[in-house]
């Protein structure tokens, strides 16, 4: 035992003392908090968006002073003729000319032209097409005695609330909500069994490259080297995690008020949404993502979810690249090992998107039973709570997967770690786990 932590020990410290771990540890929560600010910062408005003012000259009579301005599109109503505003446009304040000559409400209008040479952006084409639309619609139902009042009162909005039969819901939290939580914990787990994965099969493969495991093998047992290794490794990967976990919860409790006072949002108006439907109608779209994202009650579990899975799924994804790790000298032989080994990985993010169209499928059920997809596909269903037996039956095959392989693992590193100058293939490590 003494040795076994003095292996763990010395592959955590020789990691943790390193650059490049204090680089990374700081460096990726900085830069996800930085992209994820900027893309807030844009879609508020941000980014020094320019404006654009747009002379409209209207043939019709219908539209002017009808078009509303947006917050980029500022819309003017010169009284002068086309052909005088396009000669002078270039000393005039306007950027471009919206030309709407006279029209037949009842056929298809394509001769409405826009004029400049700035090409409008998507955003900005739909949005005149979109109010230039709704006004002939107007128009049309006025001549047609139609009452615009009793026909927005026979429009129908509702939202689809799931309720519990057998179990109490204790949030009333939006389906995409729960989808993007599910999303970002399987794609999280699917790197992290990757990286750190890759991590171990190359510190084996460079001791053995080394020849520096013959002088440690002299003194423990090729499973106790092995398992030492993993452990350590793992230790690396938790005390990342912790770290970040505080970073992110510092940004979080920092930014998220400065958010609040940036949207306009009042934290009183989130606390009654928490508990009020009709507060939770009077919300938009960001605001109520926010308000969801501030009253789930689940994160507690979805954290334990998380280290349970990542534990799990690092400890037989980590002897299984160890083992390729003893069993390859070069990293031609290293990839075609590593294939097999990598593509229930690859299989498990591929099951991803069918959670999110129905969480209990039968894909999707067994494969988060199976423990070699389970680590990446549990978690992400954990959200849409799955039934209880389905969560027992992972966690229990999980356990059982991780004695498994790294059983298995063992009887390959052991011949594997030693033997030298042979090309090995798959038949050949079927042979070392029967010795």
């Amino acid at each position: 035992m003494r040795k076994l932590w003095v292996i763990i020990k010395r592959e955590y410290l020789t990691r943790v003392k390193k650059r490049s771990f204090l680089l990374t540890t700081i460096a990726v929560p900085v830069l996800i908090f930085a992209f994820y600010a900027l893309m807030f910062f844009l879609a508020l408005g941000g980014g020094g968006s320019s404006t654009k003012q747009i002379a409209v000259i209207d043939e019709t009579g219908y539209f002017k002073q009808q078009i509303p301005n947006s917050k980029s599109i500022y819309f003017s109503y010169p009284n002068v003729s086309l052909d005088s505003l396009r000669s002078t446009i270039n000393e005039s304040e306007y950027n471009g000319i919206l030309y709407i000559p006279e029209l037949d409400l009842y056929k298809v209008n394509d001769n409405i032209k826009y004029y400049s040479d700035d090409k409008l952006g998507l955003g900005s084409k739909d949005y005149i097409q979109d109010k230039l639309r709704a006004k002939i619609k107007n128009l049309r139902m006025e001549q047609q005695g139609i009452d615009r009042a009793i026909l927005d009162s026979l429009e129908v909005n509702f939202q689809l609330s799931e309720v519990g039969i057998n179990s109490k819901k204790d949030d009333d939290i939006a389906s995409e909500l729960l989808s993007l939580i599910g999303y970002v914990i399987g794609f999280a787990l699917y790197f992290v069994l990757i990286i750190f994965g890759t991590m171990v099969m190359r510190g084996v493969k460079e001791e053995k490259t080394n020849r520096i495991v013959e002088v440690v093998i002299s003194s423990v047992k090729p499973f106790q080297l092995m398992l030492g290794k993993i452990v350590g490794i793992s230790l690396v990967g938790i005390t990342q995690f912790l770290i970040w976990g505080a970073i992110f919860y510092i940004s979080y409790i920092t930014v998220l008020p400065v958010l609040f006072t940036k949207m306009n949002i009042d934290p009183a108006a989130m606390e009654a949404a928490g508990t009020s439907a009709q507060a939770m109608e009077d919300l938009d779209g960001a605001e109520k993502l926010l308000v969801s994202l501030a009253n789930y009650g689940g994160y507690g579990k979805l954290l334990l979810s998380f280290v349970f899975y990542f534990l799990g799924g690092y400890f037989i994804y980590a002897s299984l690249f160890s083992a390729v790790g003893s069993a390859v000298s070069d990293d031609t032989e290293s990839q075609q090992l590593t294939l097999p080994v990598m593509m229930p990985i690859i299989l498990s993010l591929a099951i991803l998107p069918t959670i999110f169209n129905d969480p209990n499928n039968v894909l999707a059920v067994w494969s988060s039973i199976i423990p070699l997809t389970s680590p990446v596909v549990m978690p992400a269903r954990i959200p849409f709570d799955p039934p209880m037996w389905q969560i027992i039956a992972s966690a229990v095959s999980l356990i059982a997967g991780v004695l498994f392989f790294v059983w298995l693992s063992a009887r390959i590193y052991r011949t594997g770690i030693l033997m030298y100058g042979k090309k090995v293939n798959l038949k050949e490590i079927f042979k070392w786990i029967r010795y």
